[in-house]
Formats: structure tokens, sequence, C-alpha cells
């Protein structure tokens, strides 16, 4: 249950920051209604004039936007059992698992690194920050 409350707050924050960088701020986020007004003015123009223009394909380009956070690492178990029982003691945790095999326990997330390594800091030497990435296409 608290796993995917917080997988909803990642996401929920992830797309606010897509939809900020997208639309500049809040400024632009209500543009694309002005312009399918002026793409239907432009139709209705065509139409009663009788003009016959033709139009070239429109290609969209995809970007991909990538958000990038950084994991404070607190652990890692070649079991998920025990991965499992150290995330349980520890609220919202996650567990991690790698390409080969291990289960990492991360305590927290942030979006500033300097902001994680204080948070390592604090847990100790067997602790690190991993940074890892979200992908978001537009």
């Amino acid at each position: 249950m608290r796993k995917s409350i917080l997988l909803i707050f990642i996401i929920t924050i992830i797309v606010s920051i897509y939809v900020f960088i997208k639309y500049e701020g809040y400024k632009g986020m209500f543009d694309f209604l002005k312009k399918e007004q002026t793409e239907q003015t432009e139709q209705i123009e065509q139409d009663t004039t009788q003009t016959i223009i033709e139009q070239s394909p429109i290609i969209e380009e995809y970007k991909i936007d990538t958000v990038y956070i950084y994991r404070v690492i607190i652990g890692s178990f070649k079991t998920l059992e025990n991965a499992q029982i150290l995330s349980d003691s520890i609220p919202f945790s996650d567990i991690l698992k790698t390409d080969d095999g291990w289960y990492r326990v991360s305590k927290s997330y942030y979006f500033d690194k300097e902001d994680a390594q204080t948070e390592r800091d604090s847990l100790g030497e067997d602790t690190w920050v991993l940074k890892d990435y979200y992908s978001l296409l537009n």
C-alpha cells in the first residue's frame, strides 16, 4: 500500500516537472487552445474561398526529457528476502533489482545531488548515492 502511494507521488512529481518544463511555467499552458482556434478559422476561410492549397504532412519530432534523481542506497543483498527485511524496517524505502541479480535498498531519493550526499553522510560509510533517471517522451 505505501509503495503504491510512493509510486503515485513520484509519478505526480515527474508529471508536474514535465508540464512545467514543456509549457515554460504556467504562462504558456493554454496556448494550444489559441492555436486550435486559429487553425479552425483558417480552415473556414479556405473553405469559403474555394482555394485548394496542398499542405505538406506534419512531421512530429519526439524529444526525450530526462529527469535525474539521486537515491541513497543503504544496503545491497543477493537475496530478495534479506532486502525485504531491511526495506520493511525503513518507511518509504524501495527495492531496486540490478542487472546482475543484486537487490539494493533505497532509503530515500532527491532531485539534488548535494541533498542526497548530505543524507548519505549522515547515515555512515556503508551507504552510497546512486544516480537514477526517468525518461519522458513528449
